[in-house]
Parts: C-alpha cells; structure tokens; sequence
C-alpha cells in the first residue's frame, strides 16, 4: 500500500512539474503589441506632400528577442517594420502587395506568418500585426510588419549588430502609396543598408 501511495505521489510530483514547465515555455511568447509612434519620430524617415514612411529593421539578435521575445535572425528571417504618418490633407491608400524588398532586380516575397514561425500562438500574433492593405486618413499613423527570409548566403555574414552595418547597397525595399483624390502615386524605395529614402514620382 506504501508503495503504490509513494508511486502516486511521485507521479504527481512529475506532473506538477511538467505542468510548471508548459506554463514557464508558454509564458515565453506571450509577446506584446508594438509601440505606435509616428514616422516623423523615427530618425531615417521622409516627408514628402505631408505623407512620411519611415522603416524599422529587427535583423538583430538582442533587438528581436526584447521586441518579440524571439530571435528571428536564428532562422535567417528579417523583419521589417513599416511606418506610415499622414500630415496631409489628402487620403492615401497603401497596397500590402506592393510593398517589396528587392536585391538589385531580384524580388523576394514576404512570408505568411505561418511560416515564420511553427508555434500557433506567435503566428496569430505575427498575423494580426502583419502590414495589410489600408486607407490613411489626414492625422493618422499606420504601421505593420513584414517577414522575409534572406538567401542562404547571407547568413554566413550576419553577425550581432545592426542589419544595415553588415548588407550591399543592393538591398532595398519598395512601397508604392496613391492619393485617392487625384490617384498620383508615391514610389518609396528605401536602402536597407544606410536606411535612407529616395522618392520618385
């Protein structure tokens, strides 16, 4: 009898144990919304007609695991963050799809957030703050993020630091934005590695 109340007790304690260690690797992810400023805060940011795109990178070991709670750059993945701030009269709209980043004239495509990450409960995050297609309104700020994963070679030059220390000019990323009264468009191409802004009308 000793022995099957000392079998129970063990097996409790076990799974007491496991039950902690769920709870301590599921508290891990529980990352939290990113901070809303506006594009004209960020330093590398341009206006231009009142309409200011700035752009945010996290391919950085320390920078992605206190933003996210995760190291992106483990997988090779960038993430980029995308902020849009209206000081204009006029409403813009930005299409998710034509938002690119671009090496020379090779295109690579964003990922879905699934396959960013294999845990479901930082997908649906990565889903819910992904950059969608929106409407801007005079006043307001929008911001979201992209996830790409970088070709295998340059993985063997990262190192920690910041993204745009260690990539060839040749990487940029290209967002498009309309303005819905008169449809003139804004063409954005931002050099990722000194993060700097030229636009072409």
């Amino acid at each position: 009898m000793k022995k099957i109340n000392l079998f129970i007790l063990v097996f409790f304690l076990i799974g007491s144990l496991l039950t902690v260690s769920g709870c301590v690797s599921h508290r891990q992810f529980r990352i939290p919304p990113l901070p809303t400023r506006g594009a004209d805060l960020y330093p590398q940011g341009q206006n231009k007609n009142g309409l200011i795109v700035a752009v945010d990178d996290y391919f950085d070991k320390n920078k992605s695991r206190q933003t996210f709670g995760i190291d992106f750059t483990e997988k090779n993945i960038l993430v980029i963050e995308v902020i849009i701030s209206n000081r204009s009269d006029s409403r813009y709209q930005v299409q998710s799809s034509e938002v690119l980043l671009l090496k020379a004239d090779q295109i690579i495509y964003p990922l879905l957030a699934s396959e960013v990450s294999s845990d479901r409960q930082v997908n649906n995050y990565l889903n819910a703050v992904e950059l969608k297609s929106m409407i801007i309104n005079p006043g307001e700020t929008s911001h979201g993020l992209l996830y790409f994963r970088l070709p295998p070679e340059e993985s063997k030059k990262r190192e920690i630091g910041r993204l745009s220390t260690l990539w060839p000019y040749d990487y940029s990323l290209r967002l498009a934005a309309t303005r819905l009264d008169s449809g003139d468009r804004l063409i954005y191409t931002i050099y990722l590695r000194n993060l700097s802004i030229s636009i072409i009308k």
